[in-house]
């Protein structure tokens, strides 16, 4: 399944080169909360990496979605397996490929105990170096950082074990107290982040913010506001995606 942003937008391209120039072999993608386009930006930057012609791994260790659908059969033993190098991560049978050539996905497993093993960081650090052994790049599809459950692994250990990590943060949505504590939580687990990417999908166009303002004054000039409103829905600059 493609991303919902084609990876050849401009603002992918950015974050890819920065990638690209910090010479990068994996990249943990994260937010302070759900829904925040972790998801979308991690496939994304996937498949820009294997359009570029880099076997690329796209792995998803985001254990707070409840959802078996996209969950995959992978054992712990198969974890294990990878971690102290007794097989090719490449050749796992939990590796799905497509739609790019490069890129192959590796499903959350739904059996018992391998999210629990992941907690450990000496497990993760190990299954990690196996992954970036076996491809040129592997984008990990992380956690919520304030996410909390019983099947979560957290953010933390994910990102302390790839060699950079991104947080991404929704306009308009997120809280600034959320991130900043998500943030001093990365920063204080020596997580190596490189950036942020602010999502700003919900941030409303200005034509539709001074529609809300004219709004205070109705009472007093109702016909006045009236026709600004109009004339700022009308209006192709105002109304143009920022």
């Amino acid at each position: 399944m493609s991303s919902v942003i084609p990876f050849s937008y401009q603002e992918i391209e950015r974050v890819y080169a920065k990638v690209v120039a910090a010479d990068l072999r994996s990249l943990a993608v994260t937010a302070a909360e759900s829904g925040d386009g972790v998801t979308t930006l991690a496939s994304a930057i996937a498949e820009r990496a294997a359009h570029a012609g880099r076997r690329t791994l796209l792995a998803d260790l985001g254990y707070h979605r409840q959802d078996v659908e996209s969950a995959s059969a992978w054992s712990i033993e198969e974890l294990l397996d990878l971690a102290e190098g007794r097989s090719d991560a490449a050749a796992s049978s939990a590796l799905v490929a497509g739609p790019e050539p490069q890129l192959w996905r590796l499903g959350r497993s739904r059996m018992p105990g391998v999210a629990l093993a992941l907690r450990d960081p000496a497990v993760m650090r190990r299954f990690m170096a196996r992954l970036e052994a076996s491809f040129d790049l592997v984008i990990v599809d992380a956690s919520p950082v304030l996410a909390v459950n019983a099947a979560n692994v957290p953010a933390e250990t994910v990102m302390r074990a790839c060699s950079g990590g991104i947080l991404v943060v929704s306009a308009c949505r997120t809280p600034l107290e959320r991130v900043a504590v998500a943030h001093e939580r990365l920063v204080g687990s020596a997580a190596p982040i490189i950036g942020c990417v602010l999502n700003d999908r919900w941030n409303p166009k200005l034509s539709a913010e001074i529609c809300r303002e004219t709004r205070r004054l109705d009472r007093v000039l109702p016909v006045a506001m009236a026709r600004l409103r109009r004339w700022a829905q009308g209006s192709t600059l105002l109304s143009a995606e920022v």
